[in-house]
């Protein structure tokens, strides 16, 4: 992650700065802001939140900084203070940085004044602080207190950049003649304070000038593969080599920024249009729906449907989910469907590897099997004995002139299949390393045949050197001449011409070049791309006039001759060329004019028509012949395979029609076309081929192409709309939703339509409006899928009724039980069981053969914590390390369902809990369909009741008397009795069912996500050694401090956890990284409608936020989101560590909020650290990820470790 920094351009306004100097057609003042807008506009195009640019304006005709009390500051104006630099500032600042009237201001003052920005911005954190001075020096300056200045900016670690209108450089060679004495001497003692610390001192004109040499940007590595790197079998032989590596770009195509397309909101229609009824929108911070900003543009994004025909539906046509969808692979002129049980047939079991198979010398290897970017590989950075051993690979292939061969798949499982690496060593002085780059197989080699150039072999076998197509002796010779003239190895004076790191890409830079200039100035043109840019885009001029001789002498032996040009004009009216020589081939020959198109060669034979006639007739019957050809293609294309020949014609037809101003003859082709297309009259469904055309463009000729047209763009326009379709819904099946969504929002934007009436919100700021407080929004139909059902009768709980009245009621009566201030009460409970999970675990998994499946025990841990927490009771997992009565088995098939059928729901009513059935449930106990957890639950219930009886009764504090809460209950009172308390308390509304329910809701949510919340963070600690380290550091420290007792079966505590602050940034990163819900978190808007993020979204419709896609916020969490970095927590400030706590959606947001969050906290702040300092814990298999299942919980499998007791590994 890039450092912070704080910059403060102080830019002089004087009224000095308004003149024009040294035959400049600018003023002083604008040739200046010339560098300013170059650095700030750099700056604005990161995005990054951590760059902080403050404005200050020097002799400005107002005062206003916090010095402005004293004299001496008076004339300086601070513009902006320290912050992020948005689009809409930068115009803000280009209208108040004018010249001002006045020329009084102290530069000195101005540069304390930034001083004290930085300090107070920057308070004591790590920033890199700059303060960037650009003047005339053409004012008074007080000079007395700069070695006072000096000394501060070098204590507060600032460097100080002055840059002057016209100052003496020799270097630069410039030097201004009959300076003005108060400008020489503020000259002088200016130069004098940037040395004194440390700074830089020049001429804005050097400045300016090194503007057009690009800035790369250096770009933090990221591995793409961290494993081994092995030479033989390691697991089978001990002679086998196997070095610990890893893996990063070493050239990558840099790519030019891109652009999106937009539609500017003033010429939207007001009402329907407005809402996204068929696509989706994207907004920014400076583009906003219906927006104030100079632009005043929306972001459109697209989407696709699909239909088949069906009579029995509304239109004649159904429109089927993607997810129903099949493939089918082209075979000859048909279409192989195979089915998602064979599917395996098409991927490949291949596990993460990088194997050395062979070597080559480097003589034999031939330089055009290259197929890919390059790659660096190094050895592992904490680990010594790995760079050595690479090391002495790396001088043993060098020493032998070989290239080792190897074979590499990235991960497990890689969609790609393995590929084929070519290793050549690097040695350079400050690096040794093996450098790859992908070989071809056998199937990516393209043989062509080529005719010879020197000779030709006729039919009978004959070889002739002498022919006219073949050069002669004297054309040869020549060509030989005019290439050595033109070798560029050879020019300027041996030095190597172009040189890499002189060569810029001139689309990249020159777009960005454009982009940051159209940012700032809105009305003047563009200017020419800086001169580095086009250097080598031409050869060197004395070059090509010294091989003028040599290019004549070319011309001369091949006997070029020139080709007359084209006259310019339509087609019906312009002359025919005429051949130099003035003999007319084609009247001599009088070729018969062609009349048939065949369909094999359409496009040229339909030009050639066009060429050789003015009849209407035969115009006619060319597009008729065209038409017909056209639909041949779409009628008989296998999938899509012939599309592109027949959009291909229609372009054709469409150009030539605007080049003979005939439009009415193609529109009518058109709208036949499209009749034809979308009535299924072409072999069906081919919604797909007028896709095609739509976005190919190839809709009505309007009066914009040809003045001929009746047709106006509006009227094209919706004959081919922009491409946007009705809905797109994602698969909500296991191991996809999680991630597809972060990536429709990446391809479509913060806005995306997930199915007929669902929309999935990316921008954080939709958490507010979505799941705040009082505004009207209820729960989906997807969740009453997961309610409980007891004899027939549905178990409505806080998380899954969709009845908000009943909800804020429910709540009411059980709040208190989850308050902060009753974790105190509930600690004991948890220490209870976490004392059996951490004896449990050394007792079972301790030994060097034994591994543990760390996912499912951390689950059983979860499970019988909440049955300790529910009924003083844990379940029985971690005693008997099994799955009790099946209910864990149970609950992971309950999700499978639920996720999928959640998204139907009305599937729910037929298959489990449709009326027949429950009804035969509730009166004539038919169809039993207890859960296993709801029978759990009604079992540890019924042994508790005459203790619930007393407490319902008289209440918790007369129950208390009772023998058995004294006895079973010692440790503190658990949920069971609280929830009959509430029922005490509330009898009217919290029934026997409302508490049975209460206490299955703790099982079936609280240890779920609690458990996945905790396989996270050790997952993620154990795949990144680094943090793991440092958290055992501060366990460690809060040791020696007295904080947590030295004996490592201590259990820590919940008010001692809450003092570690690297453990609740690793806490708070493996919920960002992971959070349990993998699903959108559903809501149905008011009745009349609402706005969200300035789009109005209609009543009814289901709208929401994923936390795997807000999680993945880069503006928000910074550019390496998907690394585990738990800095990132502590790092932040305070804004920005307040926007990260908002985003974060672990536990929801709003009125429905896990109710149980707090207890999960307590489970997870007290048992990582506890166990931690009693085990250290290391992966079976270091180089294996695990594999993760949505099935609504996004669980985990595939994470099996090992544990050492801490004393015996220390030992």
């Amino acid at each position: 992650m890039a450092d912070k920094e704080a910059t403060v351009y102080i830019v002089d306004v004087g009224k000095s700065m308004g003149k024009k100097n040294q035959g400049r057609e600018r003023t002083d003042l604008e040739w200046a802001l010339q560098y300013v807008w170059d650095k700030i506009t750099t700056t604005v195009e990161t995005a990054r939140k951590t760059a902080g640019v403050g404005v200050v304006a020097l002799r400005s005709d107002v005062s206003n900084n916090e010095l402005d009390a004293e004299e001496e500051y008076g004339n300086i104006s601070v513009l902006q203070d320290i912050k992020q630099t948005l689009l809409t500032d930068l115009h803000t600042l280009r209208d108040e940085l004018k010249p001002s009237r006045t020329n009084r201001g102290d530069g000195i003052a101005a540069i304390v004044v930034a001083i004290q920005m930085i300090t107070k911005h920057c308070k004591k954190l790590k920033f890199v602080r700059k303060i960037v001075l650009v003047t005339d020096a053409m004012n008074f300056m007080d000079h007395d207190d700069n070695e006072a200045v000096a000394r501060q900016i070098k204590d507060e670690n600032i460097q100080l950049v002055v840059l002057g209108v016209d100052f003496d450089d020799a270097q630069f060679g410039f030097k201004e003649e009959d300076k003005d004495p108060v400008k020489a001497e503020n000259e002088k003692r200016l130069r004098e304070l940037v040395e004194e610390c440390d700074g830089q001192f020049g001429t804005i004109a050097e400045a300016i000038a090194e503007m057009g040499v690009p800035r790369l940007k250096s770009t933090r590595p990221i591995a793409s593969y961290k494993s081994l790197l092995t030479l033989g079998l390691p697991t089978k032989y001990d002679s086998a080599m196997a070095i610990d590596v890893e893996r990063y770009p070493r050239t990558r195509v840099a790519a030019a920024p891109s652009a999106s397309k937009h539609v500017e909101s003033a010429n939207m229609a007001p009402g329907p249009s407005q809402a996204q009824a068929s696509g989706t929108v994207q907004n920014g911070e400076d583009v906003e729906m219906g927006g104030t900003g100079d632009n005043n543009l929306v972001a459109v994004k697209n989407a696709r449907g699909y239909w088949v025909e069906d009579p029995d539906a509304p239109g004649g046509k159904r429109d089927v989910p993607r997810e129903d969808l099949a493939k089918g692979y082209e075979y000859g002129r048909t279409a192989v469907f195979i089915s998602e049980s064979d599917r395996n047939v098409t991927t490949m079991d291949v596990t993460a590897c990088l194997d050395i198979i062979g070597f080559i010398p480097m003589e034999k290897y031939e330089l055009h099997m290259n197929m890919s970017n390059t790659n660096i590989i190094v050895g592992n950075k904490a680990n010594d004995k790995a760079k050595m051993a690479l090391s002495s690979l790396v001088w043993v292939l060098h020493e032998l002139e070989t290239y080792a061969i190897a074979r590499f798949v990235p991960k497990d499982n890689y969609a790609k299949g393995p590929v084929i690496l070519l290793l050549a060593p690097e040695i350079r002085d400050d690096h040794e390393c093996l450098i790859d780059v992908e070989l071809p197989f056998a199937e990516d080699i393209r043989s062509y045949v080529f005719p010879h150039l020197d000779k030709i072999v006729t039919v009978g076998g004959k070889t002739l050197t002498q022919h006219r197509n073949l050069p002669s002796d004297d054309l040869m010779k020549s060509m030989g001449d005019y290439m050595d003239a033109m070798d560029i190895s050879t020019f300027e004076n041996g030095d190597e011409y172009a040189p890499i790191e002189d060569t810029f890409s001139l689309k990249v830079h020159r777009l960005k070049e454009a982009i940051k200039f159209r940012a700032v100035n809105k009305i003047d043109e563009v200017p020419p791309p800086a001169p580095i840019l086009l250097k080598y885009s031409k050869p060197p001029e004395e070059l090509v006039q010294k091989a003028g001789p040599s290019l004549e002498a070319v011309i001369e032996a091949a006997d070029v001759k020139k080709v007359p040009l084209k006259q310019k004009g339509r087609k019906r009216t312009r002359d025919v060329d005429k051949p130099l020589s003035g003999l007319n081939v084609e009247e001599l020959l009088g070729r018969e004019k062609r009349s048939k198109i065949s369909a094999d060669n359409a496009i040229p034979e339909f030009k050639q028509i066009l060429s050789k006639t003015e009849d209407m007739s035969q115009i006619r019957d060319a597009i008729k012949q065209m038409s017909a050809i056209v639909q041949t293609y779409i009628r008989h294309s296998v999938g899509s395979s012939a599309y592109a020949r027949a959009v291909e014609a229609i372009r054709v037809m469409k150009e030539e029609m605007v080049e003979f101003e005939l439009p009415d003859i193609f529109n009518d082709f058109i709208r036949d076309l499209k009749k034809k297309v979308l009535g299924g009259e072409l072999g069906g469904d081919r919604s797909e081929m007028w896709y095609n055309i739509r976005v190919n463009k190839l809709g009505l000729i309007d009066n914009n192409l040809s003045e001929l047209s009746d047709v106006t763009p509006e009227e094209a326009k919706t004959m081919t709309p922009g491409v946007s379709t009705e809905f797109f819904t994602e698969s909500q099946l296991p191991n996809e939703n999680q991630t597809a969504l972060g990536i429709l929002h990446e391809k479509y934007g913060d806005v995306v339509r997930i199915g007929p009436n669902a929309l999935s919100f990316a921008d954080p700021r939709a958490l507010k409006t979505i799941y705040g407080l009082n505004k009207g929004f209820t729960k989906s139909e997807f969740y009453p899928v997961q309610q409980g059902v007891v004899k027939g009768r549905r178990l409505p709980s806080l998380f899954s009724t969709t009845d908000e009245g009943y909800h804020a009621r429910y709540r009411r009566c059980v709040n208190n039980i989850f308050a902060m201030s009753s974790l105190v009460t509930y600690e004991p409970l948890v220490d209870s069981t976490t004392a059996l999970f951490l004896a449990q675990t050394e007792r079972l998994f301790t030994s060097k053969e034994a591994t543990c499946s760390f996912s499912k025990w951390l689950q059983y841990y979860a499970f019988d914590v909440i049955g300790e927490l529910t009924w003083s009771q844990p379940i029985g997992f971690i005693q008997k390390n099994q799955d009790i009565d099946g209910i864990i088995a149970f609950i992971s098939g309950f999700l499978d369902y639920a996720g999928p059928i959640g998204q139907l729901p009305f599937l729910d009513h037929f298959l489990n809990k449709n009326f027949v059935k429950m009804y035969l449930q509730r009166h004539f106990n038919l169809f039993p369909s207890e859960f296993p957890a709801t029978k759990f639950a009604l079992d540890r219930s019924a042994a508790r009741a005459p203790e619930m009886s007393l407490i319902k009764e008289k209440g918790l504090s007369a129950a208390k008397d009772l023998s058995r809460i004294e006895s079973q209950t010692p440790r503190g009172i658990d949920f069971l009795s609280k929830f009959t308390q509430a029922q005490f308390e509330h009898p009217d509304f919290m029934t026997n069912d409302l508490v049975l329910t209460s206490c299955l809701s703790m099982v079936l949510a609280g240890s779920e996500t609690t458990a996945i919340s905790l396989s996270s963070i050790f997952y993620h600690l154990l795949r990144n050694p680094r943090c793991y380290a440092k958290l055992m550091e501060e366990l460690d420290k809060a040791v020696e401090e007295g904080l947590i007792g030295e004996s490592t079966s201590e259990i820590v505590t919940w008010k001692t956890s809450q003092t570690l602050p690297y453990l609740d940034a690793v806490v708070q990163e493996a919920f960002r990284l992971h959070p349990a819900a993998g699903l959108m978190l559903e809501r149905v808007t008011p009745p009349a409608g609402i706005n969200i993020l300035g789009n109005h979204v209609p009543g009814g419709t289901i709208v929401g936020c994923s936390a795997w896609v807000l999680h993945r916020r880069p503006e928000i969490f910074g550019e390496d989101v998907t690394v585990f970095r738990p800095e990132r927590w502590l790092e932040a400030d305070k804004d920005q560590l307040r926007d990260m706590k908002a985003t974060m959606f672990q536990f929801g947001a709003g009125a429905r909020t896990c109710i149980g969050k707090n207890i999960s906290l307590l489970e997870i702040y007290k048992l990582v650290p506890s166990f931690l300092r009693r085990f250290e814990i290391e992966l079976v298999e270091p180089g294996r990820e695990w594999r993760t299942i949505n099935s609504w919980f996004v669980r985990q499998e595939g994470f099996d470790v090992r544990f050492k007791l801490r004393s015996q590994a220390e030992a």
